[in-house]
C-alpha cells in the first residue's frame, strides 16, 4: 500500500513538472509573440521610410519605434520604456503598435490610428519645457486692444501659437498659480 500510494504521489509529480514545462514554452511563445522581430526587407523599409518622410509624420514615428524594438540579430533591442522616453511616445501607443505589429503585420502597424482618437495619438508631453512657454507668453505684451492677458485669452493664444494642442483656462490658472504670478492689473505687463 505504501509503494502504491509513493508510485500516486510520483507520478503527480511528473504530472505537474509536465504542466509546468508546457506553462514555459507558452510563455516562451509569448514572449517572442511580444518581441519585434524584423526581416532585411522589413527592416530596409523602415529604414526608407525614416530617411525619406517628413519629420513629425506618425509613420517615421511608428518606423523610428518599430527598428528600436527590433530584437533580431543585428537590431538593437531596446526595450518599451527606453522607446517611450526617446520618442515621447506613451507606453500605450508602443504596446499598441507592437501587437498589431506581431498580429497583422508591418503594414498595419504603421497605419496605427487609436480608437476614438481620430487617427492622433498621445505624445508625451514635456510639462516643463510647455509650462515655460507659457509663462513666457503670460509676461510677453497683450494682445492689441487689451491691458492684460486673461487666463482665457492666454489659452486660445497658446494654441494659436501652436504651443499646446489643446488646453483649458483652469490649466493656465493652475500653472500660474503654482508660480505665484498673478494677472491682476497690477502686475500687467
Amino acid at each position: 500500500m505504501y509503494r502504491f500510494v509513493r508510485l500516486q504521489n510520483i507520478a503527480r509529480g511528473v504530472q505537474a513538472l509536465l504542466l509546468k514545462q508546457n506553462d514555459l514554452n507558452n510563455l516562451e511563445d509569448h514572449m517572442y509573440w511580444d518581441s519585434v522581430r524584423l526581416t532585411l526587407d522589413q527592416r530596409k523599409t523602415l529604414h526608407n521610410i525614416v530617411d525619406q518622410g517628413p519629420e513629425g509624420n506618425k509613420k517615421v514615428f511608428l518606423s523610428r519605434a518599430l527598428l528600436w524594438m527590433d530584437k533580431s540579430p543585428g537590431g538593437p533591442g531596446l526595450d518599451e520604456l527606453r522607446v517611450c522616453e526617446a520618442m515621447r511616445l506613451s507606453p500605450q501607443v508602443v504596446r499598441e503598435v507592437k501587437k498589431i505589429f506581431n498580429q497583422d503585420g508591418l503594414e498595419a502597424a504603421l497605419n496605427y490610428a487609436p480608437p476614438n482618437k481620430g487617427g492622433n495619438f498621445r505624445w508625451r508631453k514635456d510639462k516643463g519645457v510647455i509650462e515655460a512657454r507659457l509663462l513666457a507668453l503670460a509676461f510677453s505684451q497683450a494682445p492689441e486692444g487689451r491691458d492684460r492677458w486673461s487666463v482665457r485669452l492666454l489659452a486660445e493664444e497658446a494654441v494659436g501659437r501652436k504651443l499646446v494642442e489643446s488646453i483649458s483656462h483652469t490649466t493656465i490658472h493652475r500653472i500660474l498659480r503654482k508660480n505665484d504670478i498673478k494677472l491682476d492689473k497690477s502686475e500687467a505687463v
